[in-house]
């Protein structure tokens, strides 16, 4: 018997069915000179969101993060990895 092949067996050959999206083009509200500085937002995302999706982190100073003007990251997989645990099969089968 032999097991048969996985997707990631078939490398190169294997071409997932897309339907092509449409491009999404933004403009400004106001008149942007040569040399002028642009910002970006991403949204609110945490640091390790940042750092993964986009390559960079925001500067928090711990100063910030006492007086609450900036609120620091809550991580919470692992609280969430042992709620599914303790779940048993339905925790399995939601995780």
């Amino acid at each position: 018997m032999q097991p048969l092949r996985s997707d990631a067996d078939l490398g190169n050959r294997y071409k997932p069915i897309r339907k092509p999206r449409p491009l999404t083009c933004g403009t400004c509200n106001e008149i942007v000179r040569k040399g002028e500085e642009l910002y970006l937002t991403y949204g609110t995302h945490p640091n390790h969101t940042l750092l993964a999706e986009y390559g960079f982190i925001n500067d928090v100073s711990e100063e910030d993060i006492i007086c609450g003007r900036c609120p620091g990251e809550v991580k919470v997989e692992d609280m969430v990895k042992n709620l599914f645990q303790s779940r048993g099969a339905l925790g399995t089968w939601m995780k």
